[in-house]
């Protein structure tokens, strides 16, 4: 009888060790993630800036305005800027000056704003251990109304200076 129980308890706790050990690596390193506003995109976005030291390029379902970033992305640009990364504007090919000046210091200063109150939370510090090597690039571009919008937005490796 007792023997019929020990196996029990060792098969049951033999799956849960299985199941624990799979359920951590369902999520895979990835070079583009496509953004979606889930908490799977900030899961698969820390997964792959602690695993890839390469540019990191995320792309959009539908194209968000400069003025209008999604919270859940600006969070992620505003620890970059609170850490002393560069986030820089990459303007569409065709425009030496961007059109509106004041929207695109408006989306700067919106992002050191918004990094006033960051790193509170445990999921906070994190962003900050993988963002701290970090710069981005915000590649805008003009949809077919003549707006700028954010085509896709790269962590690159922050470059130091020798």
């Amino acid at each position: 009888m007792n023997y019929r129980i020990l196996r029990l308890v060792a098969s049951c706790t033999i799956a849960a060790t299985l199941i624990a050990c799979t359920t951590g690596s369902l999520i895979t390193a990835k070079d583009t993630i496509r953004f979606i506003d889930l908490q799977q995109f900030d899961d698969e976005l820390s997964h792959s800036l602690g695993a890839i030291k390469t540019p990191i390029e995320v792309n959009f379902v539908t194209l968000p305005s400069p003025n209008e970033i999604p919270p859940r992305l600006e969070r992620w640009i505003s620890h970059v800027s609170a850490l002393g990364g560069k986030v820089d504007l990459v303007l569409p090919e065709d425009e030496l000056i961007a059109r509106n000046p004041v929207a695109i210091i408006s989306i700067m200063t919106s992002i050191v704003k918004s990094a006033d109150f960051l790193f509170t939370a445990r999921s906070d510090n994190l962003r900050k251990r993988l963002l701290e090597n970090r710069e981005i690039k915000l590649h805008l571009a003009r949809d077919r109304q003549g707006n700028l919008r954010i085509t896709k937005v790269v962590f690159d490796p922050r470059v130091t200076a020798k």
